[in-house]
């Protein structure tokens, strides 16, 4: 037999621990706990689209939620509901201590988000750091679309003049692999990236495969009008976010 056993204290701690050195995110200051070191628990981003969306009393649907910072922010500015859904198996586990220590409302569920079909809509999709690390960048736009008239997205994307070889660019990224696809009569360009680099991540937050393909900020904005989302909102635009330009805005139909 191959079981394993704590002898630790039963505390949240020794829960935590079960990822020990494994985990991103600091744990709330008031909490007393140890985690990782990044500050993630007070994303800015989730006040700054409080204040466009109103939280409180909302049903949040959250795509990708790693290490459930964010999901601890909704239900601390009063969302009514969090359905939650992580693909990864030890990122979905920690979703799963987290929840059990702070107590979260929130429903997790283990899967793929690109093959999800809810039967309700929600109030708010939100889809931070996921369609970067996505094959299908388009068609995950175009399925997401119905689910909600109120979409955050924070995302990386591509830009030549950051990117591009000429500009001595990321080597991740390789012109010969990009591909063209149709949107509506208009063809944009997939531009592909390897995830190599990060295949020895203690903590990786990627996507699922060995590579993905990123769209160009103007290509994401088209999709969205042409999919019925009149008004956008920037909040950040930094093309010189270190990893690659990066961006968020709340749409809303």
């Amino acid at each position: 037999m191959n079981f394993e056993f704590s002898h630790a204290y039963p505390s949240d701690q020794a829960s935590l621990d079960i990822f020990k050195d494994k985990w991103a995110s600091s744990m709330p200051a008031e909490s007393g706990l140890v985690g990782g070191t990044l500050d993630h628990f007070n994303d800015a981003r989730v006040p700054w689209a409080d204040s466009i969306l109103k939280l409180r009393g909302k049903r949040i649907l959250e795509l990708g939620p790693y290490e459930a910072y964010n999901t601890y922010q909704f239900e601390k500015a009063g969302a009514v509901h969090v359905t939650a859904i992580e693909s990864s198996i030890e990122n979905f586990l920690k979703c799963l201590v987290i929840k059990n220590i702070f107590d979260l409302n929130a429903k997790f569920l283990h899967g793929d988000f690109e093959i999800y079909e809810p039967d309700v809509l929600f109030d708010i999709v939100w889809a931070s750091g996921v369609l970067y690390h996505l094959v299908k960048p388009v068609e995950f736009l175009e399925r997401i679309a119905p689910w909600s008239n109120n979409v955050f997205l924070w995302t990386q994307y591509f830009d030549a003049s950051i990117l591009g070889p000429s500009h001595g660019g990321s080597g991740n990224f390789n012109a010969a692999n990009d591909k063209v696809v149709t949107f509506r009569g208009r063809d944009i360009r997939l531009h592909w990236r390897s995830y190599m680099e990060n295949a020895d991540a203690t903590n990786f937050s990627g996507g699922s495969e060995q590579y993905s393909y990123w769209l160009e900020l103007d290509d994401i904005m088209l999709i969205f009008r042409e999919m019925g989302f009149a008004s956008i909102t920037m909040g950040i635009n930094n093309p010189h976010h270190p990893p690659g330009p990066a961006c968020f805005f709340v749409a809303q139909r």
